[in-house]
């Protein structure tokens, strides 16, 4: 199964963008699009970002003070919406999930009231942000959150072998609710795994899947 994610953002938030683009990448079943990476000399950057919207499960939009004002974004999401009225099998999609800052005054197709948005300053830093949004990703994917995202893609950092996870997590799922309420001393959720090739034990970061540091305790 292949769902596919389209991230709308301003230039000047590409290092977030990248953030969000390498932690959901890492989801087997999960596959993020994020302009820059993949547009080709020469190609129509027009047509392409129509094109991977199309196909689109959900759209994630960076609307901060940059994302806001900037004519992609807007021109994106009013094309978001628009595909959302076509008809049976992709009725409602792509689902459309804002990530804004409280400071930012939303008008027009997305308000502060709308369904999903997440707030930045609602969590303590970058990797809680992810950490929900993947949790609200869930709700959309099939089974998503009865069967969980299976297989989570993992390779080496000793020999670069790569293999997956059997499971999302090994610990339990991480809700909306507690990733809020997190505070900065409590210790990173982190999962194990130990390459079958040489052996090595690697660490990722349960809330974004990305490699970690400290090993488990």
């Amino acid at each position: 199964m292949s769902y596919k994610v389209f991230i709308g953002y301003a230039g000047e938030d590409d290092s977030f963008a990248q953030y969000i683009h390498d932690s959901l990448g890492r989801i087997a079943q999960i596959q993020p699009y994020k302009a820059e990476i993949y547009l080709e000399y020469g190609e129509d950057f027009k047509q392409r970002i129509q094109s991977e919207l199309q196909e689109s499960h959900s759209m994630i939009v960076l609307l901060t003070e940059n994302g806001k004002s900037s004519q992609w974004v807007n021109q994106e999401i009013g094309f978001a919406f628009a595909l959302k009225r076509r008809p049976s099998p992709y009725a409602g999609l792509p689902h459309i999930i804002p990530i804004s800052q409280k400071q930012v005054e939303l008008k027009g197709l997305i308000t502060k009231d709308s369904i999903d948005i997440l707030f930045i300053d609602n969590f303590q830093d970058f990797t809680y942000i992810v950490a929900s949004l993947i949790f609200t990703l869930r709700r959309y994917i099939p089974r998503g959150l009865e069967e969980g995202i299976l297989r989570v893609r993992i390779a080496c950092s000793n020999c670069l072998d790569e293999h997956g996870l059997p499971f999302e997590y090994e610990a339990p799922v991480l809700s909306a609710e507690t990733i809020s309420r997190a505070i900065a001393q409590e210790p990173k959720p982190l999962l194990g795994y130990t390459c079958p090739r040489c052996r090595n034990e690697n660490v990722i970061d349960a809330r974004t899947f990305l490699p970690a540091k400290r090993r488990i305790e």
